[in-house]
C-alpha cells in the first residue's frame, strides 16, 4: 500500500519504524533478517527509490512509541501532512494515539490513514474468528484498544 501510495504522487517519502522484530530464519541469507529491511526491500521490488525511503531509529516497541517518534520527526521537519499506512484492523486506535502524540509534541500536521485491501494482510470482517492470526490481530486490537484508551 505504501508504494503505491508514493506511485500515485500522495506521498513524496516513506518512513519506516522498527519494531525490531525479525523474520524467520533463511537458509538463503542465513540469517533472520529484519522486517523493517523486508519491507524496505518489498518497497524497492515495487518501484520506490531507495533515497525515498527513510527507516527511522530508534527501534519502538509498539504504537504509542512510533506516533511519539513520528510526531517529533514531524514536528522538526515542520511537514504539513502525515498519512499512515497500517492494518485494517488497527486503523481507530492508530489514529487516536498518533492525533494526541501529534498535539502532545506539537506537530501541527494533518493526519490521514489508509490500509491494505481486506483479506491481503489484514483478515476479512466475516472470517477473522476463524482462525488463530485472526484472533491474535483483531481479538488482540480489542484489548490494546481498551487499555490505549485508558492510559494514553
Amino acid at each position: 500500500m505504501a508504494a503505491h501510495v508514493y506511485r500515485m504522487g500522495v506521498a513524496p517519502k516513506i518512513l519506516l519504524t522498527n519494531d525490531g522484530g525479525r523474520a524467520d530464519w533463511s537458509l538463503k541469507e542465513q540469517g533472520n533478517r529484519p522486517f523493517v529491511e523486508l519491507a524496505r526491500q518489498q518497497l524497492l521490488a515495487r518501484g520506490v527509490p531507495f533515497g525515498v525511503i527513510e527507516i527511522l531509529p530508534p527501534e519502538v516497541s509498539g504504537t504509542i512509541m512510533e506516533a511519539e517518534l513520528l510526531s517529533k520527526h514531524v514536528a522538526e521537519r515542520r511537514w504539513k501532512a502525515l498519512l499512515i499506512v497500517t492494518s485494517a484492523y488497527h486503523t481507530r486506535r492508530a489514529l487516536r494515539t498518533f492525533q494526541r502524540a501529534f498535539a502532545k509534541n506539537g506537530a501541527e500536521a494533518e493526519i490521514g490513514i489508509v490500509s491494505p485491501s481486506l483479506g491481503e494482510q489484514t483478515p476479512t470482517p466475516l472470517l477473522w474468528w476463524l482462525t488463530w492470526k485472526g484472533w491474535r490481530d483483531v481479538a488482540g486490537e480489542y484489548v490494546k484498544s481498551i487499555f490505549y484508551y485508558v492510559y494514553y
